[in-house]
């Protein structure tokens, strides 16, 4: 990345993330350990290489891109690329996809107002 962005971790990727944890602690401690564990590393690469991840598909903006990078087995990292600017939006499960993601960018384009 040639570019120095900013970067924002937004109130809904932390409560994304405190939801799954508290979730999978539920049911397995060592693999909520690892789950919190690989977030920090995980959030590094993408912010060295944000356009190494897909662009979400019917999500197109004139001043962005929303882009998704899976996360473990079953989670997708979703997030906002600008670029002087790059917000980690939500973190959701696979299965979620499709709306947990449109609510995701809809709250990022009303905080953008």
């Amino acid at each position: 990345m040639d570019k120095k962005r900013k970067v924002v971790v937004k109130r809904s990727f932390r409560d994304n993330l405190k939801r799954i944890f508290e979730f999978i602690r539920g049911q397995s401690v060592s693999n909520a350990e690892k789950f919190k564990d690989g977030i920090k590393p995980k959030l590094e690469e993408i912010e060295k290489h944000p356009e190494a991840h897909p662009k979400i598909q019917g999500l197109e903006n004139k001043d962005g891109e929303y882009r998704s990078a899976k996360y473990m087995k079953s989670f997708k990292i979703i997030y906002y690329l600008e670029e002087t600017l790059l917000s980690f939006l939500g973190i959701i499960h696979q299965k979620q996809d499709t709306q947990a993601t449109k609510d995701l960018v809809e709250k990022n384009e009303d905080d953008k107002k």
